[in-house]
């Protein structure tokens, strides 16, 4: 009875083909990754923003949206392969964002004897503060409140008729305020991974596909 075998060699040519592909799709997976990046880090930028419209972000968070932001490094032109390729997604104001992220659970006054809360009319459309409590103060800003209490600082604005309307700027408390986690940061990035891990097998297979248009021609 014959004995039954399988018989594998390896073709000169076609190894060659596999030594160039592996030389060449290190340098190619950089870009193609980094691009994969950008539109992750993009995409969770857009989404943030989307949570910055509504409430209860939409009031004194103008500086913490304009704070987050993210890098990719090194640059995509440095085709230095995966080792090194590395996104960073940070904001500037990390204490308060740690604040929104997990809830603090008491904020009180350090410096001063009340916190101020902007008002609506000192918020611009985008949720950001237009002038500071001392600034306000400054251009003429008093507190006001029933029986004495201090909780409004305000302004005496408008003319004719209408002269000594009161702009409120600041609401005043001397706390504390619980802050209930809110912001989001991991969780929105979280959420997106399956979305990110098909678009890095994507770019994966596009570095390949970009390394073996250059093999082919180097032959």
């Amino acid at each position: 009875m014959a004995a039954t075998e399988i018989l594998f060699r390896l073709n000169q040519r076609s190894l060659m083909k596999v030594m160039a592909l592996i030389q060449h799709t290190p340098v190619f997976l950089h870009a193609r990754m980094y691009d994969a990046f950008d539109e992750s880090a993009k995409e969770w930028t857009a989404t943030m923003n989307q949570r910055f419209q509504g409430n209860p972000l939409k009031s004194r968070t103008g500086s913490l949206r304009r704070s987050l932001q993210y890098k990719i490094s090194p640059g995509r032109s440095l085709k230095t392969g995966l080792n090194k390729l590395r996104l960073r997604i940070v904001s500037r104001g990390r204490v308060y964002a740690l604040a929104q992220e997990h809830g603090h659970p008491g904020i009180v006054p350090r410096r001063a004897k009340y916190l101020t809360i902007p008002a609506k009319d000192n918020l611009t459309p985008a949720g950001v503060r237009k002038i500071s409590a001392t600034q306000a103060i400054n251009q003429g800003a008093f507190p006001i409140g029933p029986k004495g209490a201090r909780t409004f600082l305000v302004k005496r604005v408008g003319r004719g008729k209408d002269k000594g309307s009161l702009k409120f700027l600041f609401r005043l408390t001397k706390g504390p305020v619980i802050l209930k986690p809110r912001l989001g940061f991991y969780q929105t990035w979280h959420l997106a991974r399956p979305k990110q891990f098909k678009r890095y097998a994507m770019a994966m297979a596009l570095a390949l596909r970009d390394a073996k248009g250059i093999s082919t021609r180097g032959r």
